[in-house]
């Protein structure tokens, strides 16, 4: 099914770079240690519902997405958690492969982990020779970049992924690549709009492929699943938008300022979303409330730099009321919301959100990467107790 060169390969646990194969073993974080599972990196095992396998292939694309734009952009600068960065990208890439065995078999899973870790592979070797000016080994980064999206174009077309109209796989691939180059572009000229654009094109396009797998494995599994309902694709809609949220917030504490903007638009998709249910005057609500949240993590951010304790207390005092204000408000929309139980959950998020902002300002880095898994398992609870009430509500949709 693959090329000579992957099947070579497909016995070592490691990644397939520009040089060839490497026997050397990746790390699953700074610590060497596991990352504890949960939704957003299941394998697959026990799946039995088309949600289970859509959230579970999607969250682990999109993971893969925010992680190789963390890496890309702490790795251009050489920054001190890039190592924690790029194990957890490779945790990523592994759980990408490991979302596809339920439908395709343990044997296509080996071999997409084979081409998505000689991908992850040549991304970090086009960063550091990147940092470093050694433009030679960054064309030949490319050249392997390139080679390795017509390999998993041609892989992915064998079980049955549709090439999709317009851009085909294998260009749409490319545009993934090429906006992690971008971006990383970008971060050494200090260019956090540029930054912010090419962070943004990398999830759309990297959302894309994600979808163009999940219906080909749903079609080869679809007698032996549930279907996804009304209610199962208004939390997909929902866990999209929080999942992207988190990422704008982590980058938040990587430059306040440069992506505040960035992640205002990200919190407010929540707004927007809902408000396709309620109405224009609740969304422009939402909305404002939602914004209110942006500010409060960008202001816990420069309290924690400032490292002043009573700023500290004030900025999470802040962040838990402006919470507070916004799951009252969701609750006043449906009977099926419980204030009691949004606000716990929201709460729990902003809780992880800050402990990840914590964990980078102290150089934590092992802490910081499992703070910001905490998170996105926490904003897909928030967004499971959302589309419970929304279905229940609104059970035709709208």
């Amino acid at each position: 099914m693959l090329r000579k060169r992957s099947i070579r390969c497909l016995l070592a646990v490691a990644s397939v770079s520009i040089f060839g194969c490497s026997a050397a073993p990746v790390p699953s974080d700074g610590t060497g240690a596991t990352p504890p599972a949960d939704v957003h990196t299941a394998s697959g095992q026990g799946i039995t519902t088309e949600l289970q396998l859509r959230h579970g292939m999607d969250a682990a694309w999109m993971r893969l997405a925010h992680w190789t734009d963390i890496f890309a952009i702490e790795g251009a600068t050489s920054a001190a958690d890039a190592p924690a960065a790029r194990a957890r990208m490779m945790d990523a890439t592994r759980a990408v492969a490991e979302t596809i065995a339920p439908a395709a078999g343990t044997e296509a899973s080996n071999e997409l982990r084979v081409l998505m870790f000689a991908r992850s592979g040549d991304i970090v070797a086009w960063v550091e020779a990147e940092r470093s000016g050694d433009t030679l080994v960054a064309e030949k980064a490319t050249t392997a970049l390139d080679r390795n999206a017509s390999d998993l174009a041609a892989f992915f077309e064998t079980l049955g992924v549709a090439s999709g109209g317009g851009a085909g796989l294998e260009s749409t691939l490319r545009q993934v690549t090429q906006a992690t180059q971008a971006l990383v572009t970008a971060q050494m000229a200090g260019d956090w709009q540029g930054v912010v654009d090419a962070a943004s094109g990398s999830h759309k396009v990297m959302s894309n492929v994600a979808t163009r797998v999940e219906n080909a494995m749903i079609a080869k599994l679809a007698t032996s699943i549930v279907p996804m309902t009304t209610g199962d694709s208004m939390q997909e809609g929902l866990a999209s938008n929080l999942d992207e949220a988190a990422f704008w917030t982590r980058m938040t504490a990587i430059d306040g300022a440069g992506v505040l903007p960035r992640a205002n638009d990200a919190q407010a998709g929540l707004g927007f979303y809902l408000g396709g249910f309620y109405g224009a005057s609740f969304q422009s609500q939402a909305v404002t409330l939602l914004h209110q949240v942006a500010a409060d993590a960008y202001a816990y951010v420069s309290a924690v730099a400032t490292g002043e304790p009573s700023g500290v207390a004030t900025a999470r005092a802040q962040w838990d009321a402006d919470v507070a204000q916004l799951t009252q408000s969701l609750a006043a929309q449906n009977t099926s919301w419980s204030d009691a139980e949004l606000r716990a959950l929201a709460q729990a998020d902003a809780v992880n959100a800050q402990a990840q902002i914590d964990a980078r300002h102290g150089g934590q880095w092992p802490a910081d990467a499992q703070a910001y898994d905490a998170s996105l398992a926490s904003s897909w609870a928030f967004a499971a107790a959302l589309g419970k009430g929304l279905a229940e509500q609104f059970p035709k949709g709208i």
